[in-house]
């Protein structure tokens, strides 16, 4: 699949599946023009918090802060918050839809720049940005994603993660150590990503733009291999 044909199913894709979910409870009812500004709203409140975290464990000291890594961490929910944001956007249904071409196609062409802006501002450095994309192109290619009932695989991922979380007061060896912050990392950036996208997928809906939706859905293939590839070094995999 060349390049031009990749981003043809994307926008196609995007044109299908991008709505914001209207079964959502909220303050304003599905028609009120406010609802969606809501949603929106929503989506940067979640963002902010899971960068923050992103931004304090990026900043500590990694060699015996685990106390206060579990303590940040327990503050918030990232891949239940990611899993939500994906299933409001209609982000989930898509990469269900045509999820094996999306993954197995996956190029870093495809992704756009804001997925590095999104990375940069959560405290990742260029070299970890780096590290992070081709971890998780290698495994969306090799398939290591299953793009059926995604729903359910991010609430198991997120009951590894939380259960990791309470764990780390802990003293794991040095190298299972390296596995758990490797793992953390890797599940900040795609939780990171995931929102984000989820955000431009809001933005996209009130103005439609084939790019803008094409590129929430190229991030959102970046995010879930990242997610699930942290949870597999968390479980020593």
């Amino acid at each position: 699949m060349t390049n031009k044909e990749y981003q043809r199913l994307l926008r196609a894709l995007a044109a299908k599946h991008l709505a914001v979910r209207t079964d959502r409870p909220g303050p304003y009812p599905p028609g009120d023009p406010l609802y969606l500004l809501n949603k929106q709203a929503g989506l940067r409140k979640d963002l902010k918090e899971i960068s923050d975290i992103a931004r304090q464990f990026n900043a500590i000291d990694r060699h015996d802060d685990l106390d206060r890594l579990r303590h940040q961490l327990s503050q918030t929910s990232p891949i239940e918050q990611t899993k939500e944001a994906l299933e409001d956007t209609g982000i989930l249904n898509a990469l269900e839809d045509a999820g094996q071409v999306v993954f197995r196609e996956l190029r870093r062409k495809a992704v756009p720049q804001e997925d590095y802006q999104l990375l940069s501002a959560a405290g990742f450095t260029n070299d970890e940005i780096e590290i992070l994309l081709a971890s998780a192109i290698h495994d969306a290619q090799l398939g290591k994603v299953y793009p059926k009932d995604l729903s359910r695989q991010l609430d198991e991922a997120s009951a590894i993660f939380n259960t990791t979380v309470v764990q780390l007061q802990a003293q794991p060896s040095e190298p299972k150590k390296r596995k758990i912050f490797n793992g953390i990392g890797k599940i900040l950036g795609g939780s990171v990503a995931g929102v984000g996208n989820a955000l431009m997928a809001a933005g996209t809906i009130v103005a439609p733009n084939p790019a803008t939706g094409a590129g929430a859905l190229a991030c959102a293939a970046v995010a879930l291999p990242l997610i699930f590839g942290g949870i597999g070094d968390l479980r020593g995999e």
